[in-house]
């Protein structure tokens, strides 16, 4: 996967330009529709990210699709392309929840929720002992691992 040979393969520019522009416009639209869409199963109590699966399944076709020339890097950025989306996901979320943007963006944890998110609620469901919350918890965790991977093997080309 991350042989030293990979990554002397020529990058042509018209690739690059296009994964790096498709990723960035993907991460950041399907973020904000996947925290509008968390945000709407929050109201319904289902506490499980279906934005991020959402986020990951988008980011990686859609960085597949802008490379013609297969070459590791491009694999690679979906991974920061994922993270970017997912900050985009929870400040759209937390937005919605706390009713202001410019509220949301100038509180410090939430620059740190968007990474370690799955781990508390898991934490939370121990603190406070629910079977319900500690399910959900590990599931996050679960999703949260899948999507990262999921999203590498399509933007790879392999699903």
């Amino acid at each position: 996967m991350f042989q030293k040979s990979n990554w002397k393969e020529p990058i042509y520019k018209s690739d690059l330009r296009k994964v790096l522009l498709y990723g960035l416009l993907t991460a950041i639209l399907v973020g904000i529709l996947g925290g509008a869409l968390d945000y709407a199963l929050y109201l319904v109590n289902f506490n499980i990210s279906i934005g991020l699966i959402l986020l990951a399944i988008a980011v990686g076709i859609m960085i597949r699709r802008a490379y013609f020339n297969y070459h590791i890097l491009y694999p690679v950025l979906s991974i920061p392309f994922l993270l970017v989306g997912l900050l985009f996901l929870h400040f759209t979320y937390y937005s919605f929840i706390f009713g202001d943007v410019l509220f949301t963006i100038s509180q410090p944890y939430v620059y740190l929720w968007y990474v370690e998110m799955p781990v508390l609620n898991l934490i939370n469901g121990i603190k406070e002992p629910n079977t319900l919350y500690i399910i959900y918890g590990i599931f996050d965790i679960v999703i949260f691992a899948f999507s990262f991977w999921y999203c590498y093997r399509l933007s790879k080309g392999r699903s």
